[in-house]
């Protein structure tokens, strides 16, 4: 959860804050399946990618103002090497 960059303050908690410098590297990966077939959602620095496999979708966006971009296509394959099987 981005607590820090939201101003929340909250009792410490394990694991660890997703935008600590030190995971710069990580990419978030966020699914959601309420309606229909599965979504994720990898985040990776200035980007988000949405993707719905069995839709056969992906759509690019700017983070964090959420403009629709073409992600270039070496990111947006590191981007989709780090989904789940």
């Amino acid at each position: 959860m981005f607590v820090r960059p939201a101003g929340v303050n909250v009792i410490k908690m394990m694991g660890v804050v997703i935008t600590d410098e030190a995971l710069e590297n990580r990419v978030v990966i966020v699914e959601g399946s309420l309606h229909g077939y599965e979504k994720m959602a990898i985040y990776n620095h200035e980007y988000k990618l949405i993707v719905s496999q069995d839709d056969g979708v992906q759509a690019g966006f700017t983070v964090p103002e959420e403009h629709r971009v073409t992600i270039r296509d070496g990111i947006r394959e590191r981007m989709l090497q780090k989904l789940p099987p």
